[in-house]
């Protein structure tokens, strides 16, 4: 059986840049699931949020929500050892199935 593609959170524009700047895998999962619940839009990630997000799972991911509401990241991480050994950088083009 052969199932079509359904995509549920993708913009090809912010793809573009979520390339090219590399941001980790956990990074723009939590992005995407921000899109998906209603917390956030495409259009919200902008350039300036998304370089804040910059470097790997452990160091970003956790860090979504605060950015992407324009507020400080708590100085107290998250639990962040759930981003440990996820792959970096993810892109569009990479296959990891």
């Amino acid at each position: 059986m052969q199932l079509d593609p359904v995509y549920i959170a993708h913009s090809e524009k912010i793809q573009v840049v979520l390339d090219r700047l590399q941001l980790a895998w956990g990074t723009i999962y939590e992005l995407a699931r921000g899109v998906t619940r209603g917390m956030w839009t495409f259009e919200d990630m902008t350039e300036q949020r998304l370089w804040k997000l910059k470097g790997s799972n452990a160091e970003s991911a956790w860090k979504v929500t605060a950015v992407m509401r324009d507020r400080e990241p708590a100085a107290v991480r998250g639990t962040s050892e759930l981003w440990y050994n996820l792959p970096l950088p993810y892109s569009s083009r990479t296959n990891y199935g």
